[in-house]
């Protein structure tokens, strides 16, 4: 191919371009836009599921869950627009999630000593594959499933004596020595009402990441055991938003 024809090729494309985007965004559909920005805050209930628990060798949780526990998610959400109908949505969010369980100490015959309340932050970041559904000109509905990621950037764990009142232990999460990831990925799904400029929306989050290490600890009687946990991180969202642009 010449250089001519290189050069007739591209201005073809050039001119095709604009024509073809004016097929999504023409004034015929003035209140789609390729790119979207805004703010999202919102609820989580958050809990920790298929738990399988042996922490330390002297405090034991075995359930299929811990109890759910109240937290908040806020961060910036982008939509970037391949159809009229079809988006990829992402962003970033603080999010704090987490759960509690009950606790025996070396006295399993006794009722539960300890209550373990873990408060994880994370920073979400979504990419959602979302299908809009256009009603009219001010009423959308969003539905979004992909995968989600996370890095853990703090958060509180503690633990009370039930029987004296006192927190036992009182600190960072992410620790060594709790034997905590600060890494989680999972699927996501997302459902939201847009009218105009606002948001209404529901989530649920479904970790693949334990979020704890297994790990070996020496018992009192001088032996080495391998222990850990297969708990994952599950979360319900409730989410209000505004779109800035």
């Amino acid at each position: 191919m010449n250089l001519k024809a290189i050069l007739a090729s591209v201005a073809v494309a050039a001119i095709a371009m604009p024509a073809s985007s004016q097929i999504f965004w023409s004034s015929e559909y003035p209140k789609e836009r390729p790119v979207e920005v805004g703010i999202h805050a919102g609820l989580n209930v958050a809990y920790m599921s298929d738990a399988d628990y042996d922490y330390w060798g002297n405090s034991y949780y075995n359930d299929d869950t811990t109890d759910p526990i109240a937290g908040f998610h806020a961060g910036i959400d982008l939509k970037i627009a391949i159809t009229r109908t079809f988006y990829i949505n992402t962003g970033c969010y603080a999010s704090m999630k987490g759960g509690t369980w009950k606790a025996w100490g070396d006295d399993l015959a006794n009722a539960p000593q300890y209550k373990e309340t873990v408060r994880p932050i994370y920073l979400d970041i979504p990419l959602l594959f979302t299908y809009r559904m256009i009603i009219n000109d001010n009423n959308s509905i969003d539905l979004g499933l992909g995968p989600y990621f996370a890095i853990g950037v703090g958060g509180k764990w503690k633990e009370e004596n039930r029987i004296t009142g006192i927190n036992d232990y009182d600190g960072d999460f992410f620790s060594d020595e709790n034997h905590t990831r600060n890494f989680d990925c999972g699927v996501q799904f997302n459902i939201g009402w847009n009218y105009q400029y606002f948001y209404l929306g529901m989530g649920f989050q479904a970790g693949c990441v334990k979020v704890f290490k297994d790990y070996t600890y020496q018992a009192d009687n001088g032996q080495w055991y391998q222990t850990g946990s297969s708990l994952y991180n599950t979360n319900f969202m409730i989410t209000v938003g505004a779109r800035l642009f």
